[in-house]
């Protein structure tokens, strides 16, 4: 992601078609120093083109522009002409039936937040950070309904472990993740190696691990939820 590598601010694209929830994310996100507010839409219509005239980082999305539910086979347009755009969707609590009839792309950038619990700009700032970075992130309010049902493979690891991965799909860096936990860098580091030798395998170079341990976790995690 060309903002994370070189330093410069995130370009950050809103899209939302209720005007005052529109400009409170903007006037929010406006004023965090490593992000700037490129450019709004309003409709799922003007989002192509909207991209190509913004060319953002990020695209901030709520799932149900126009009152309809089909936002996001517009935003996964997007994603497939511009694979680097890293994308957060918005959704109510009633939303997150998005999990499993649309579950993320295994390709990188990817975050689903509940508006329900924002209480600050923290949690959708990490978000989108995370997106840009190329991770996948869920809110918090479906990780911890998640938190104690355990696959097979999630069955391998620790509890530790878990709590590790249970932060990580949160977009914590791992910094961030030792302070949460009151862990060295270092053992952070040891954890999530072993947490990748259990659910990450074949190495593909074109997925991030720590993606793919998310959406891993996310997977066995949806399966249990539907037995």
């Amino acid at each position: 992601m060309q903002g994370q590598l070189n330093g410069d601010r995130l370009r950050l694209l809103i899209v939302e078609d209720e005007g005052l929830w529109r400009d409170m994310l903007r006037l929010a996100l406006s004023t965090q120093p490593r992000m700037e507010v490129t450019g709004t839409a309003t409709s799922k219509d003007d989002l192509h083109a909207v991209c190509a005239a913004s060319q953002p980082d990020v695209l901030l999305v709520d799932v149900r522009l126009d009152g309809d539910t089909q936002a996001l086979a517009a935003v996964h347009a997007v994603k497939a002409e511009w694979p680097h755009i890293g994308i957060v969707v918005l959704a109510a609590d009633s939303d997150r039936e998005y999990l499993s009839t649309n579950p993320p792309p295994n390709t990188p950038g990817w975050s689903y937040i509940i508006r329900q619990s924002l209480s600050d700009a923290t949690g959708l700032v990490r978000a989108i950070e995370a997106a840009a970075a190329g991770l996948v992130v869920l809110d918090p309010a479906i990780l911890s309904g998640r938190n104690n049902a355990h696959g097979p493979r999630l069955g391998r690891l620790t509890p530790r472990q878990m709590d590790v991965l249970h932060l990580m799909a949160k977009g914590y860096s791992n910094a961030a993740i030792g302070r949460a936990l009151v862990l060295e860098e270092k053992s952070v580091e040891n954890h999530i190696n072993a947490i990748f030798s259990q659910l990450v395998s074949g190495r593909d170079p074109s997925i991030h691990p720590r993606v793919r341990a998310v959406i891993t976790y996310l997977q066995e995690t949806q399966k249990l939820a539907a037995s």
